[in-house]
């Protein structure tokens, strides 16, 4: 199992699909999540979406 760090910018959706992928990849502990807003609304966006302990998330996914 790799752990992992992901950085990432709110502008770009290759970005969020990434950390999808990872977040759901079976080989990959994501330790955390370093986010660098865009514009306003991309910040508005961000702090609409909290993420809980990946740890958590259900094994079926």
């Amino acid at each position: 199992m790799r752990r992992m760090r992901f950085e990432m910018g709110t502008s770009d959706p290759d970005d969020v699909m990434t950390l999808l992928w990872l977040a759901d990849h079976p080989d990959v502990e994501l330790l955390g999540v370093l986010v660098t807003p865009g514009s306003q609304t991309a910040r508005g966006n961000q702090n609409r979406t909290r993420w809980t302990s990946i740890s958590s998330r259900p094994s079926s996914l």
